[in-house]
């Protein structure tokens, strides 16, 4: 019980991750080291890969990032942040859905738990698989299908995180920073559908988030939750895989993809408006994986703003498909106010055009 608790003392997670150069990071990891001493951690990227090498001081009922901590002015902020001298009085626990905790765990099971981790897979687990699936429906969770429209011969389910994208994954960087949210909501799904394994597709490129899910597998295993000691959910056999690209699937699977089964986990727990992920690269002064709402209530021109850009300045933004026949489509300037839905943002891969781009090439 004790491992659980949450961790209350001031600490600096460093974020470590598929973005960002290793040889700065590595070279301000050892200068934080010689600093702070114990009082770092290592975590991976939050999300906000424009910001490497990163870390975010942690203390109670606060969280601030500090980007680019190659700067000896970033790490001396970074310090004196640490022992309480903040230029923010009060910085807020900073992201709030699928994002809310990437790069913020010390990579044990009882951070991740402390953090909220498996108490949506405990509450799935005292309901009958119908309440379940009615949840995730009613909860407006973006991508998920109708689970009772599902083929009867599934007996297992596949995850697919075999996306090839230029830029930054989405599914990679989920896995990476919070592979127990990847566990739960697969379980969640097994106990809804009533299937017994798990198999997780990953690139062959996709080491880290390989690593950091076989990580939590076992220590998940350790803790009784894949095989139901715990938790009173049933059984779950999880195996990984390579994939170079996604496959069709076969009559025996049932194929969601990461950002649906982790928003399936947050269908029980403090549910927050309907959100998707959108990888920005391109034009951008601040590339990353950001959480948009698709309520209806923020816009292009929105996202651009809060990734640094000025909207007014650039022609158009291409988005891609929602499937991998789908080729995607141009969002031109004028389009930038219109309200986002889930539908808007295609496959979730957008690259910001150049203010000098033509878009009848594009």
């Amino acid at each position: 019980k004790a491992a659980f608790v949450r961790h209350d003392e001031a600490r600096a997670v460093l974020h470590r991750g598929s973005c960002g150069d290793p040889t700065a990071l590595a070279r301000a990891a050892d200068a934080l080291r010689k600093a702070i001493g114990g009082h770092l951690v290592e975590s991976t990227c939050d999300g906000a890969c424009w910001a490497a090498p990163a870390a975010t001081v942690q203390r109670d009922g606060h969280s601030h990032r500090f980007a680019h901590i190659e700067a000896d002015g970033a790490r001396e902020a970074l310090v004196r942040c640490l022992a309480g001298d903040c230029d923010d009085e009060y910085a807020g626990r900073g992201q709030f859905g699928l994002l809310e905790r990437m790069g913020r765990s010390d990579g044990t099971i009882g951070d991740a738990i402390a953090h909220g981790a498996y108490a949506a897979l405990a509450h799935a687990a005292r309901l009958e698989p119908v309440r379940v699936i009615d949840a995730v429906r009613l909860a407006g969770t973006p991508n998920a299908r109708d689970w009772r429209e599902l083929p009867g011969t599934a007996t297992h389910l596949v995850v697919d995180a075999s996306d090839a994208t230029p830029g930054p994954s989405r599914s990679r960087h989920l896995i990476e920073g919070d592979p127990h949210r990847l566990i739960e909501g697969a379980l969640i799904a097994c106990h809804a559908i009533g299937l017994g394994s798990v198999r997780v597709l990953l690139p062959p490129t996709a080491d880290v988030a390989r690593a950091a899910l076989a990580t939590a597998v076992a220590q998940a295993a350790e803790h009784g939750i894949p095989d139901g000691a715990a938790l009173g959910n049933s059984p779950v056999e999880f195996t990984v895989s390579e994939s170079d690209q996604p496959a069709p699937a076969a009559l025996d699977e049932v194929r969601f993809d990461v950002e649906t089964l982790g928003a399936a986990t947050m269908t029980f727990d403090s549910p927050v408006p309907p959100t998707r992920l959108v990888a920005l690269t391109g034009a951008i002064p601040r590339p990353g994986i950001y959480e948009v709402p698709v309520d209806g209530n923020t816009t292009w021109s929105g996202v651009l703003a809060t990734a640094g850009a000025r909207p007014g300045l650039l022609p158009g933004v291409c988005v891609s498909g929602a499937t991998p026949r789908d080729a995607g489509h141009i969002v031109p300037a004028d389009a930038f106010e219109v309200p986002l839905t889930s539908a808007l943002l295609g496959g979730g891969d957008v690259v910001v055009l150049d203010r000098d781009a033509d878009l009848d090439e594009a």
